[in-house]
């Protein structure tokens, strides 16, 4: 995924890989590489309720890029909180920018592209 998209983005990417249709509440956890600190990045709404003294980082307006390092690989995703669906995010590479590259449309139209992208999904279902 571009260096610019969001964890609003992945969140999209994730749905559409897992063929889930966002019913859900979700969020992620990963360590913020500029204060050392669990974070958890979501979407604040209506019937999401916050517990806890930190606040939530806003994934429309967080870049994967803030977070995701070379050295900083691995984020949690949370999906659907009463079932616990998780899924490990992994960076695995950064590629060279690409002009004129794919946009998330077009590949949300061809979800097996995801499959070939620099990050890799494992789900676990935790019961």
């Amino acid at each position: 995924m571009p260096e610019n998209y969001t964890f609003f983005d992945l969140h999209e990417a994730i749905q559409a890989v897992m063929s889930w249709d966002d019913y859900h509440l979700h969020e992620f956890e990963m360590l913020n590489p500029k204060t050392g600190k669990l974070d958890r990045i979501g979407a604040k709404g209506d019937d999401y309720d916050y517990f806890g003294d930190e606040s939530l980082v806003l994934e429309k307006k967080t870049k994967l890029s803030d977070y995701f390092t070379l050295e900083n690989k691995d984020a949690l995703y949370t999906y659907n909180f009463g079932d616990n669906w998780q899924v490990k995010v992994k960076l695995e590479k950064i590629l060279p920018k690409i002009e004129g590259g794919i946009t998330l449309s077009a590949l949300k139209e061809k979800e097996h592209l995801f499959q070939r992208t620099a990050v890799e999904l494992e789900a676990i279902c935790i019961n």
